[in-house]
C-alpha cells in the first residue's frame, strides 16, 4: 500500500519509489536555492539514509540566505552520494517482530553518535534473520 510518501507493507516500509525517481531526475543545481529545495525533499527520507547530517555538510551552507553559489568537487560527491544512498539497500525500515511461539519480542539496540555538526540515533532489533533497522 501506497501512503503519505511510503510504500507499507506487512513488513515495514520504504521510500515510495515514485518520489526516489524523481529525486534521482534531479538536475544538478545551479542556484543555492536549487541546493536547498533538494535538501528539503531528501530530508523527508532521511530516516532511510545511514548518515545524513554528515552526507549533507557540504550541501547545507546553500540553506542560508544570499548564499553564493558555488559548486566544486566536495558538493558533487555530496549530490551524488546523497543520491546513491536514496537507493542502496537497505532503504527500508522494518515492524518491530517478536517469536510467534514463546510470544518473546527480540532485543533492542540503540546506537547513538554526535560530531560537531549533529547528532544521530539508530533503533535495530536482533532477529534470527540478523540486525534489521526499526
Amino acid at each position: 500500500m501506497d501512503y503519505l510518501g511510503h510504500t507499507i507493507n506487512c513488513h515495514g516500509f520504504k521510500p515510495l519509489h515514485t518520489n526516489v525517481d524523481a529525486i534521482m531526475k534531479t538536475p544538478t543545481p545551479r542556484t543555492a536555492k536549487q541546493v536547498h529545495s533538494f535538501l528539503q525533499m531528501a530530508n523527508f527520507y532521511r530516516k532511510f539514509i545511514h548518515n545524513f547530517t554528515e552526507l549533507t555538510r557540504p550541501l547545507r551552507p546553500f540553506q542560508q540566505k544570499n548564499m553564493k553559489f558555488y559548486w566544486g568537487d566536495s558538493e558533487q560527491l555530496a549530490w551524488n552520494g546523497l543520491k546513491t544512498a536514496l537507493t542502496t539497500p537497505p532503504v527500508f525500515l522494518n515492524f518491530p517482530q517478536y517469536d510467534i511461539k514463546t510470544k518473546k519480542k527480540f532485543p533492542y539496540i540503540l546506537s547513538t553518535d554526535a560530531s560537531n555538526f549533529g547528532i544521530a540515533g539508530a533503533l535495530k532489533q536482533q532477529t534470527p534473520d540478523g540486525l534489521k533497522p526499526i
